[in-house]
């Protein structure tokens, strides 16, 4: 399986992360491996089950879906006392 990454979806993964450090708690580049595994997850499993040759393209939209979930809890999380 060939999986590429447009460079806006690098660039949402990097914001996200810079995000996320800069509200919620700076863990530094693990916040970074966190968000990466956040987007990775379905194909980390599926992978083996593609068909040779199969390209798959990270896009930012992808990003922002995957990645929903947590953005979504953290802005929560800044209201709860």
């Amino acid at each position: 399986m060939e999986l590429s990454f447009t460079e806006s979806a690098i660039r949402e993964v990097a914001r996200v992360s810079w995000e996320l450090n800069r509200t919620v708690e700076n863990i530094g580049a693990r916040r970074l491996n966190t968000v990466i595994q956040r987007v990775m997850d379905e194909h980390s499993f599926t992978a083996a089950d593609q068909p040779p040759g199969t390209r798959i393209e990270i896009d930012v939209d992808y990003v922002q879906q995957r990645v929903k979930p947590i953005v979504k809890n953290t802005d929560l999380k800044r209201f709860v006392l």
